[in-house]
């Protein structure tokens, strides 16, 4: 059985909320290339709406954001997962009414930068040293992207430049099997496949607590 696996969306399924008008986000803007204008980090907690009177215990966005029930968050502090730290939800109905407490997964657990051997390293000609654009070639080889060298021992982690694929331990994947928690796909890490050729994933400070992300990005230059 593997060690280290992945969690995400279930394929082809439609988020069961939305962003609010409430939901907004910096704008990174090239004084050298006009073309790398773009979204960058969101400002402030989440607030999304939705239509469903029964939610799964995991949510992904369309920004694949990561929310849990208050019940999965709390069974992850009974075992003692480490790795992540929570933002609070605000879930709305149509109308506005409060609908559901959730929590934002947020990802702290480090697995350090992608091996050279998976295929994953920086594509210079595409990436600007001017607004910090990254663009990198993707994995060829997923049996190669986890250096465990590098990692920190979180229960909970990611593996850069793929911030949005979220790596656990057997531990957390025997949690999620053990309590039949719906709304997620759980993929072994050496079977991980992506369809895009390059990863443009923003800034490290786009996804972890700004003091860590300075802590680890900055001797790396993606802070």
């Amino acid at each position: 059985m593997s060690e280290f696996w992945v969690i995400s969306s279930p394929e082809r399924s439609k988020p069961p909320v939305e962003w609010t008008e409430q939901v907004k986000l910096e704008s990174v803007i090239c004084v050298v290339d006009p073309d790398h204008q773009r979204a960058g980090r969101r400002v402030g907690d989440l607030t999304v709406r939705t239509q469903q009177k029964v939610l799964p215990d995991f949510i992904w966005t369309w920004m694949s954001e990561c929310l849990i029930q208050d019940h999965v968050l709390s069974i992850l502090r009974q075992n003692a997962i480490t790795g992540y730290s929570t933002r609070p939800v605000t879930v709305v109905d149509k109308q506005g009414t409060k609908a559901a407490k959730m929590w934002e997964l947020v990802v702290t657990g480090w697995g350090g930068l992608a091996s050279a051997a998976s295929g994953v390293h920086l594509n210079v000609s595409e990436s600007c040293t001017v607004c910090g654009h990254l663009v990198y070639y993707a994995p060829t080889d997923a049996a190669r992207l986890f250096d465990e060298t590098q990692w920190d021992g979180s229960d909970v982690f990611m593996i850069w430049p793929l911030p949005k694929y979220i790596v656990v331990t057997r531990r957390v994947a025997d949690l999620i099997k053990a309590n039949s928690w719906s709304g997620l796909a759980l993929k072994p890490l050496d079977q991980l496949k992506i369809s895009s050729e390059t990863l443009s994933p923003g800034r490290l400070s786009h996804y972890f607590p700004e003091p860590r992300a300075r802590v680890i990005g900055e001797p790396l230059g993606i802070d």
